[in-house]
C-alpha cells in the first residue's frame, strides 16, 4: 500500500475530500456519486458500478468525520483496482417503488461484501491518505464528508428502465 500510494500524482499539501474525489474521476475516467444512505448492520459503506458511474454510500446517521473515512476506505478500493458490485446485476423489479429500493440496494451491499485481506488493503491505504492530509495540516479536511451530489434512488430507477436485467 505504501508503494500504491507513493506511485500516486496527487498533491497531498491541497488536498480536500471533494478535490481527491474529483482527482480519482479523472484519472478513472468515472464519475463516483457520494449516497448518505441507512446501512445494514455491521456495514459502514459500500462501492457499486452502474454505467459510467461509481456509487459509495456510507452510513448517513455517524459523525462526519466517520463519514469522511468511510468515504475513504470505498475511493481505497477504486486505488487498489478491487472488484465492485454492479447495478445491473440487479434482479429485474417491475415497477422498482421506493418502499423496494432500500431492500434492493441492501442485498446489492451484501454482493459487494469483501474478503479480510482486501477489506485491510482498503483500510491500510484509506489510513496511509489520512496520514499525509495530516502531514499537510488537513485534520480539518478529514473532518469533513463529501456532500451528496445526486439523488441516487430517482437514478436507479431510471437506470433500471434502460438495461435488460438477467
Amino acid at each position: 500500500m505504501q508503494a500504491l500510494l507513493a506511485g500516486m500524482d496527487y498533491d497531498f499539501s491541497q488536498f480536500t475530500m471533494e478535490g481527491f474525489a474529483r482527482w480519482l474521476e479523472q484519472r478513472r475516467g468515472r464519475r463516483i456519486v457520494f449516497v448518505p444512505w441507512p446501512m445494514p448492520p455491521t456495514l459502514f459503506g459500500a462501492w457499486l458500478t452502474g454505467g459510467d458511474d461509481d456509487y459509495v454510500f456510507y452510513e448517513e446517521n455517524t459523525l462526519p468525520i466517520h463519514q469522511a473515512h468511510i468515504q475513504l476506505h470505498e475511493m481505497a478500493h477504486m486505488l487498489c483496482g478491487h472488484p465492485a458490485a454492479r447495478i445491473d446485476s440487479l434482479p429485474a423489479q417491475t415497477p422498482l417503488r421506493q418502499a423496494e429500493m432500500s431492500s434492493v440496494v441492501s442485498a446489492l451491499f451484501l454482493r459487494s461484501s469483501h474478503t479480510g485481506e482486501i477489506e485491510l488493503e482498503a483500510e491500510t491505504l484509506a489510513s496511509l491518505i489520512q496520514e499525509q492530509a495530516l502531514r499537510h495540516d488537513g485534520l480539518e479536511k478529514l473532518t469533513t464528508a463529501i456532500r451528496p451530489n445526486g439523488d441516487f434512488t430517482t437514478y436507479l430507477a431510471s437506470y433500471l428502465e434502460t438495461v435488460d436485467l438477467p
